[in-house]
């Protein structure tokens, strides 16, 4: 659950084990369940924020959220400052602007 002013978001995965029996050999395998929504606190209003599949409701969350990687670069540049952003390289530079500017 994440608070963003008057919305609260919620992500709920859960994964449950199975066994598949095939060609009489036996394999566990995991099926994920995924949902996203958002209770505005004014409106009092839950929204569904999930795609029609999973990957398109992990997208979703990206498009939200950003990326683990999105949050790291931003968690680093207020821990350390700029100098990492102007140490990399002007490829790496441009790859990080393009990310945050979501081109």
């Amino acid at each position: 659950t994440i608070a963003v002013n008057e919305k609260i978001y919620t992500i709920h995965r859960k994964v449950e084990k199975y066994e598949k029996k095939s060609k009489g050999e036996v394999s566990i395998e995991a099926k994920t369940h995924l949902d996203f929504s958002m209770y505005n606190t004014v409106t009092e209003e839950t929204k569904s924020l999930n795609g029609t599949t999973r990957n398109q409701t992990d997208a979703n969350i990206r498009k939200q959220f950003g990326t683990v990687d999105d949050f790291l670069i931003s968690s680093m540049s207020s821990q350390h400052g700029a100098l990492t952003f102007i140490n990399e390289g002007s490829t790496k530079r441009k790859e990080i602007i393009a990310k945050f500017l979501d081109l």
